[in-house]
C-alpha cells in the first residue's frame, strides 16, 4: 500500500506588499499582520500561502485604511479558490 503524499506544506510563504510608498500622497508604508492563509494546489505542488499588507503611515492620509495586498499572493490563486491559476489555465 502507498502512503500517500502531504497536501500541505510544511512552512507557509508569506508574501510582503511590492509597494514602498503611499501611492495617494507618496509617503511610507507600514506593514500590518499576516492574513489571508490559504493552501493551493499548482501543478508544482500544495503550497500554503499568507501576505503581509501595508497601510499608510499618515493618520491624516486617505490611504490610511486602505489596506495595500500583496500583487504575487493575489496572482497565485483566485479568491476563494483552492487552485492555482496554472491549474486553471490546464483544464480550462
Amino acid at each position: 500500500m502507498r502512503t500517500p503524499r502531504e497536501l500541505y506544506s510544511k512552512k507557509p510563504l508569506v508574501y510582503n506588499c511590492e509597494l514602498t510608498s503611499c501611492p495617494l500622497c507618496a509617503g511610507p508604508l507600514a506593514g500590518l499582520y499576516v492574513s489571508g492563509p490559504k493552501t493551493v494546489q499548482t501543478l508544482a505542488g500544495g503550497l500554503t500561502i499568507a501576505q503581509r499588507p501595508k497601510h499608510c503611515a499618515d493618520p491624516a492620509c486617505a490611504g490610511h485604511e486602505e489596506r495595500w495586498k500583496s500583487a504575487r499572493w493575489q496572482q497565485t490563486a483566485p479568491r476563494g479558490c483552492t487552485y492555482g491559476y496554472d491549474v486553471i489555465a490546464q483544464i480550462g
